[in-house]
């Protein structure tokens, strides 16, 4: 399995190309579209299916611009980050939200989604935002901004809630193996080594 980070927008998102026998999946599309698209064309793959950990504008913006070249293809959101609206202001800025991009699939805590060489399971993990998620594949967990190598998201913005992060980090704790952490900013960790050094986990 290949696993391709793109460090991208403002925020320094971590966007993640997961391939395998000629197709991928594309985990929080952060922004700049042509330069993801450009990386697929390179690794001579084919997406099939967008997976979004949460819903804030740093890890979406891309969407459109995939979908452009590739066609209508599914994007996965829990659907507690969706909104009723087609924009949200965000930080002094006005930026598209899930909903406007149409096609977006719901999924929550235990689903496991089968699409092209993956089988991708949730964990519901609120505490960032309501929605919030980690994606379980194979050895791997994509935790968004639930958590990164020795912090957690903040949890002062519209959705946030510290109780339920810290539930939600309590279950990452009771996890019996060790998982490569791939968090939506900064650099890779383990679990294990976060269970060690991370004072949130700790």
């Amino acid at each position: 399995m290949l696993v391709k980070t793109l460090v991208l927008g403002m925020f320094q998102t971590n966007c993640y190309i997961v391939g395998k026998e000629g197709t991928c999946v594309v985990i929080d599309p952060a922004d700049n579209g042509n330069k993801i698209n450009k990386t697929i064309e390179e690794l001579e793959m084919k997406p099939v299916a967008i997976f979004l950990t949460h819903s804030h504008f740093d890890h979406i913006l891309a969407v459109p611009e995939i979908r452009s070249k590739w066609g209508d293809i599914p994007v996965y959101c829990n659907e507690r980050d969706w909104s009723d609206e087609k924009t949200e202001v965000f930080m002094g800025g006005s930026y598209p939200t899930v909903t406007s991009f149409g096609n977006v699939i719901n999924y929550d805590e235990g689903d496991i989604i089968d699409v092209g060489e993956f089988k991708v399971k949730v964990m519901h993990t609120p505490g960032h935002t309501e929605g919030s998620v980690i994606l379980e594949i194979e050895d791997m967990l994509f935790t968004g901004d639930t958590l990164f190598r020795g912090s957690i998201g903040r949890v002062d913005f519209k959705g946030g809630d510290s109780k339920k992060m810290n539930a939600s980090l309590k279950r990452l704790v009771a996890l019996p193996k060790d998982y490569r952490i791939m968090p939506g900013h900064d650099a890779a960790s383990t679990l294990y080594t976060e269970k060690k050094t991370n004072p949130y986990l700790v």
